[in-house]
């Protein structure tokens, strides 16, 4: 089997952006297409000894989803996150023609399709200034994904079975969904041996009985609220599994009252019985 090829764009500068996170990936959004229409060529028609028949890319590069149409090569999105976001995606379109003030300024909860009501003020920040150019650059790309031939979802169906079942409905009209998940990491004994541990602890707890807290790549605490959720943790008396990552100088953790506000939350954990409420983001 021939090894796979790798081929890097031309590099994106930055510079110009004015080291504002959510303008540069704006940026990065109108920047990538000519760059990619560049790449193209080069890739499927010069470099390669067999035809390209299909490109995967992530969903910040969903430009290359019109170029892979120009090309005719059949083109997917990966998306390490799960459905509920993807489904989120699929029907923000629709909400944006819909609705004329500001998601948050909504009375009534939103319904999306295989999902539970969710408050326009639980949306993510992305969405919340319709006038900017960060909104009008994420409908873009939530335009661009019903131009997939599939999305790759990490995701798997005991998790969120409702969501997955009505995002794959075929009435639906939307790109196949591919299920891959859960992605675990496995190249390290070490890491192996402390989930076989925490696994095995959680398999000797009474069914809903363990509090799940991780906050992903989108919750990042300085030492001081770390100190804080540890003791309001320990104060709780309740057993909890907590993924705690390293303190942060500069955190993110003003969603954490967002979050809260809902007291409506998903009961149903990770896929396992013990964990009774999962307080979960971008993990």
């Amino acid at each position: 089997m021939e090894k796979e090829k790798v081929y890097a764009l031309p590099e994106l500068l930055f510079g110009d952006f004015n080291g504002d996170l959510r303008k540069t990936s704006s940026c990065c959004f109108s920047a990538l297409k000519p760059k990619i229409n560049r790449c193209f060529p080069l890739v499927c028609l010069e470099r390669c000894s067999k035809k390209v028949v299909s490109v995967v890319a992530d969903y910040f590069a969903a430009e290359t989803l019109s170029v892979a149409k120009e090309f005719n090569i059949l083109s997917y999105i990966y998306y390490p996150g799960n459905a509920l976001s993807i489904s989120l995606f699929f029907h923000l379109p629709y909400l944006d023609k819909t609705t004329s003030c500001e998601f948050k300024d909504l009375k009534e909860a939103i319904k999306m399709p295989g999902c539970r009501p969710i408050h326009g003020c639980d949306f993510p920040s992305t969405v919340q200034n319709r006038s900017s150019i960060v909104y009008k650059s994420f409908i873009y790309v939530c335009k661009m994904l019903h131009f997939a031939d599939g999305i790759i979802l990490n995701a798997f169906t005991n998790l969120e079975a409702d969501t997955i079942k009505a995002v794959q409905k075929k009435e639906a009209k939307l790109p196949s969904i591919y299920l891959i998940g859960p992605i675990i990491q496995t190249d390290s004994s070490i890491k192996v041996r402390e989930s076989e541990f925490f696994m095995g602890w959680l398999d000797n707890q009474p069914c809903n009985s363990v509090l799940y807290v991780s906050f992903g790549s989108g919750g990042t605490l300085n030492q001081e609220q770390i100190f804080e959720l540890a003791l309001g943790l320990e104060l709780s008396g309740v057993k909890f599994l907590w993924v705690v990552r390293a303190p942060n100088k500069s955190p993110n953790g003003a969603y954490l009252k967002e979050m809260m506000k809902n007291k409506d939350v998903d009961p149903r954990g990770r896929n396992h019985a013990s964990p009774y409420f999962k307080s979960n983001q971008c993990g």
